[in-house]
């Protein structure tokens, strides 16, 4: 996990210090990564332009989506650089994924199961979490903090879904949550996971 986390922030560091990267010619990463262009609007934008040639020197199908990437991250406050970092660290920037997947980020991909996407922009799009929340039926716990970069607790503020319950915190980053104190009863210091059993405890009462 260190070392995932070490080689996370490497390549936002990376992304974050580009200023003039050579351009290299973008090759496909073959019959696995067709590229499907839809509804992209030309904006003069440094940030795209940095990302896209960050892409491009790194032969990343996923350059033609530099503007997706930072448009749909302005949309829900994330840092730009934030989704092509993560392809960077799953795929090498969309380079090596299952097969006609388009689907860059290991998000849904277990063994042979793999979820797949229409294309790159397909899987921008549809990583919204929030049109999912009215379709939840079942008791579920969300628990999330502010300061998780990637899913922060502000996207769950609002959910109306009576199924849901959401425990949100100052502090926890993305699926931290350990304390050196043993609060509420706990057994040990994994703050999350006792809340989760908590939860559970709770549903089996009913």
């Amino acid at each position: 996990m260190g070392k995932i986390f070490f080689l996370f922030t490497i390549f936002l560091s990376t992304l974050i210090t580009l200023t003039s990267p050579k351009i290299a010619k973008a090759e496909t990463a073959g019959s696995s990564a067709v590229l499907i262009i839809t509804n992209q609007t030309k904006i003069d934008d440094n940030r795209i332009q940095t990302l896209r040639a960050f892409l491009e020197n790194r032969n990343s199908p996923l350059a033609p989506y530099a503007n997706v990437f930072v448009n749909e991250a302005d949309k829900n406050n994330l840092d730009w650089k934030l989704v092509a970092a993560i392809s960077g660290l799953e795929s090498s920037f969309g380079l090596h994924i299952p097969a006609y997947s388009n689907n860059g980020w290991g998000f849904g991909i277990y063994g042979d199961n793999v979820l797949k996407f229409s294309s790159w922009e397909d899987y921008t799009l549809k990583s919204d979490l929030v049109p999912y929340f009215p379709k939840i039926k079942i008791p579920t716990l969300v628990i999330c903090s502010y300061d998780d970069p990637i899913s922060p607790a502000r996207v769950f503020e609002n959910i109306k879904n009576p199924n849901i319950i959401t425990l949100l915190t100052k502090h926890g980053g993305h699926g931290g949550f350990f304390t050196t104190k043993k609060l509420y009863g706990d057994l040990d210091g994994h703050w999350a996971q006792n809340r989760v059993m908590e939860f559970i405890r709770l549903i089996d009462k009913k």
